[in-house]
């Protein structure tokens, strides 16, 4: 994740990584505590700004045992995960911090401690070196011109209001129904009714990265495509498409 966390802290005007580990669990705090000793309330490591990408680093998870810490913080991040939300703890209540943070998780397998949105399977060469990925990374890196445009695509990207003509609307909908359909025939049952959210996400971030600011039949059936590839990389799904340790 070397790579990764380089691009995302260069490209990104804010960026954090938290390591999901045992060890590193145990050790930090990751949620804000109110201090009445010293009148302060601590900062937590998932107390961050809004829009700042958060990358949930599963990579180097060991064997261990989680304490009450531990416990505490790997909740916390389920917490945000799902409703963009952060608990604050004054001792004697709770308080909740609104976050606006996209969030990556990184994991070396099928097991994961968070339950990730979109699983995203990667085809990677084990016998290349550690530092193969690290290379290209530094050079992308290097170019300044580049960076910058980069960058002012991605706030471009962003900034960019989407909407969903009626005519599309009508298209996905009998698109979905099919594929439901066709799936149950199967016997899959793969196509839960959540993941019609997840597509039409996915759909509104392709449109807006060609600078588009509403729907078409043409970005609907990119995301289909890019859909399809996923799950076909992906050897073990549960019910809903998400990944699943295999048995």
């Amino acid at each position: 994740t070397e790579g990764l966390c380089r691009v995302l802290g260069a490209l990104m005007p804010m960026f954090r990584r938290i390591d999901i580990s045992a060890k590193s669990l145990n050790a930090d705090c990751l949620i804000p505590r109110k201090d009445y000793d010293s009148d302060v309330l601590t900062q937590g490591a998932l107390q961050v700004a809004r829009g700042c990408v958060l990358l949930m680093d599963e990579t180097e998870m060991e064997d261990g045992k989680l304490e009450g810490v531990g416990l505490e913080g790997l909740n916390a991040c389920r917490y945000v995960m799902t409703w963009q939300a952060l608990p604050v703890d004054y001792v004697y209540f709770s308080h909740e911090m609104e976050l606006d943070s996209p969030i990556i998780v990184a994991s070396p397998g099928t097991s994961s401690f968070l339950d990730k949105g979109i699983d995203v399977d990667l085809a990677l060469d084990m016998v290349t070196s550690p530092s193969a990925d690290v290379e290209p990374v530094a050079s992308f890196l290097q170019d300044v011109e580049g960076m910058k445009l980069c960058r002012a695509y991605i706030a471009y990207a962003r900034s960019l209001e989407w909407d969903l003509p009626d005519h599309v609307s009508e298209h996905m909908s009998d698109e979905w129904v099919s594929a439901r359909e066709a799936d149950r025939s199967a016997g899959d049952n793969k196509l839960e009714a959540d993941l019609l959210q997840t597509w039409l996400s996915l759909c509104r971030v392709i449109s807006v990265s060609h600078g588009e600011t509403e729907a078409t039949e043409e970005r609907w059936a990119e995301m289909r495509a890019l859909e399809k590839q996923r799950f076909e990389r992906i050897p073990s799904r549960s019910r809903d498409g998400r990944l699943t340790a295999p048995r």
